[in-house]
């Protein structure tokens, strides 16, 4: 219970997001194939999940050097998506040569947890303030009050709805 109280809504958001991913994959794929799929979706989210985490301590290395104990607990937060891109895509290789399949076939099936896995990024974000667009002059009929990292909520563009 104490771990469940710990994680923010960033990472609880990306779970979800995950599991509707795999969802989807396994509504998607033959049932002879089923269990094969699985497993290579999750072998890239686990990639993307280490890949993340790894970009994000590097971003950060002088503060994670000072509290190493930290550089595990990804369930507080501290990601980085160029590194998720990067996990991901390096464990499609892994699973081509498991299963002896074609990095472009794992590709092509893989990309519907995109859909899912994005939406949850997106609305994680918002609901975080960290991604957020640039401010608008007050009275702009298009824009949206957002929270932003400061922690000050402003007018800003549409970011999250237009993505």
């Amino acid at each position: 219970m104490r771990l469940l109280a710990s994680i923010n809504s960033f990472s609880l958001l990306l779970a979800i997001g995950a599991s509707f991913g795999l969802w989807r994959l396994a509504l998607t794929t033959p049932a002879a194939q089923r269990l094969y799929w699985l497993l290579t979706g999750l072998m890239s989210l686990l990639g993307a999940l280490l890949g993340a985490r790894i970009a994000y301590v590097l971003e950060h290395v002088h503060f994670y050097s000072l509290y190493p104990q930290q550089i595990i607990q990804f369930w507080q937060g501290g990601l980085s998506w160029e590194g998720a891109l990067a996990g991901a895509l390096l464990s499609i290789p892994i699973a081509g040569r498991v299963w002896r399949w074609d990095f472009w076939h794992i590709c092509d099936h893989l990309c519907v947890m995109l859909l899912p896995l994005s939406l949850a990024t997106w609305l994680a974000c918002l609901l975080e303030g960290s991604a957020y667009g640039i401010a608008v002059p007050q009275g702009t009929w298009w824009g949206m009050r957002v929270l932003d990292e400061t922690g000050i909520y402003s007018l800003r563009s549409p970011v999250q709805p237009l993505a």
